[in-house]
């Protein structure tokens, strides 16, 4: 087949739990949007980015790295159980490391600045949920990610569409029954019947603990590489965000923050989409022994594929926008739109960073990604503070397109070097 229409089929093919997700993803975002109007909803997405920072931690932001040592190694049955074996027992650490953290957060931290309009006892008691909820989490993350370096297609798929269903289930039954103040306990505790039945599901393509229980510990630098890479961005880039959003609260107030938060979880919608096909297409591919020589003709054409279809979904939106605001989110958001040209522009260019990034990673070239991730999150935080005093709420989405034109940039020039 060739590579063109193996690209498109595997977008096609990923793209039932692509669409499962997206939709799942779209009725929890109306959800919060109904429930907590739009400063609330920019106080819960400082949650909700805290909460992303320790589901990254308690994976060790590894999720690319199971997939990618899973296909590297599946050849290899024994090397393979090892493999599992020292991921396991990283991922244990690192869940009870993260929980920890976040008990000493919900005593210690303090909660009414962190979370504004939201009640200290309410963020302490879901801080003190996320604990053990971390632990699910890394299940239905790890689950999913062994299904996909195996390709075991039917069971990736059982478990992409199992999770974000039984996820959204729960948050919507929080939010009907206990409403806004039961909002931060849902989100916290989302993935304790999801985290269960990945587990359940992985189990049937032979990643259970039978599997790795007695056999010997592989070697743990590959994980630490990747977790290098992957932990960087995962743990920077909410925390940039979380920044940004109390800058802009204060300078505009939250209405605006939540304004610019709504904007931002359009970008996460894209990243869904995007990031889900080129996590399928280019890990299994690039993280194999592939010559230096012939990266340029595997990458390239999805690079350019990717930004079309980035390109095109980001034109749909801009030329919809006035359903697609008051249909994702409700009338009071209703100033995103005029702030939407900007983000959908960031948005565009991003998915050729995200596309690079991949390469990079799975090629295990740390220190450039490191290097390229930290500069770029850097570049985006202080450009935002400094442009917020002179466009208002607009500046953080200048910002936003600026780095990401800059990001592609640095990343394909630095693909050059890769080998």
């Amino acid at each position: 087949m060739r590579d063109g229409a193996a690209f498109w089929k595997v977008v096609c093919g990923s793209g039932g739990v692509t669409a499962v997700r997206t939709l799942c993803a779209l009725v929890s975002n109306k959800v919060l949007a109904l429930a907590l109007g739009p400063a609330l909803f920019a106080s819960v997405a400082q949650f909700q980015n805290l909460l992303a920072i320790g589901q990254s931690a308690s994976v060790l932001g590894l999720q690319n790295g199971w997939v990618s040592l899973t296909a590297a190694r599946r050849g290899d049955p024994e090397a393979l159980r090892g493999l599992w074996k020292t991921g396991m027992r990283l991922t244990a650490l690192a869940s009870a490391a993260a929980a920890l953290a976040f008990v000493l957060a919900a005593l210690l931290a303090p909660l009414e600045a962190m979370f504004p309009g939201i009640p200290g006892s309410s963020s302490r008691a879901a801080l003190l949920l996320a604990a053990p909820g971390l632990a699910f989490s890394a299940c239905a993350t790890v689950s999913l990610s062994v299904a996909n370096g195996l390709s075991r297609w039917r069971l990736w798929g059982a478990i992409g569409i199992a999770v974000p269903l039984l996820q959204c289930g729960w948050l919507v039954a929080f939010a009907l029954t206990g409403g806004a103040a039961a909002v931060p306990a849902a989100l916290a505790t989302q993935s304790v019947l999801a985290g269960t039945a990945a587990a359940l599901l992985a189990a049937r393509c032979g990643f259970s603990p039978r599997a790795w229980w007695r056999a010997a510990r592989g070697e743990p630098r590959p994980w630490l590489e990747f977790a290098g890479m992957s932990l960087v961005p995962a743990l920077l880039g909410p925390a940039v965000l979380m920044a940004v959003r109390v800058a802009a609260g204060e300078a505009a107030g939250w209405e605006a923050a939540g304004m610019l938060q709504g904007c931002w979880r359009i970008s996460d919608f894209f990243s869904l989409a995007v990031s889900s096909a080129l996590g399928v297409w280019i890990l299994p591919r690039v993280s194999a022994d592939v010559p230096r020589e012939r990266l340029p003709e595997i990458v390239l054409p999805v690079l350019g594929r990717t930004v079309a279809l980035a390109a095109a979904g980001a034109l749909a939106v801009w030329a919809l926008r006035g359903l697609v605001v008051p249909l994702l989110f409700s009338e009071s958001f209703g100033a995103m739109e005029e702030l939407l040209p900007l983000q959908l522009a960031g948005d565009a260019v991003r998915s050729a960073g995200w596309c690079l990034g991949l390469v990079l990673m799975a090629r295990r070239r740390t220190k450039l990604f490191i290097s390229a991730e930290i500069v770029s999150q850097l570049f985006y935080a202080c450009a935002s503070l400094a442009l917020l005093p002179l466009l208002g709420i607009r500046g953080p989405l200048v910002a936003y397109l600026a780095e990401n034109a800059l990001y592609a940039a640095a990343l394909f020039v630095l693909l050059r070097r890769v080998r």
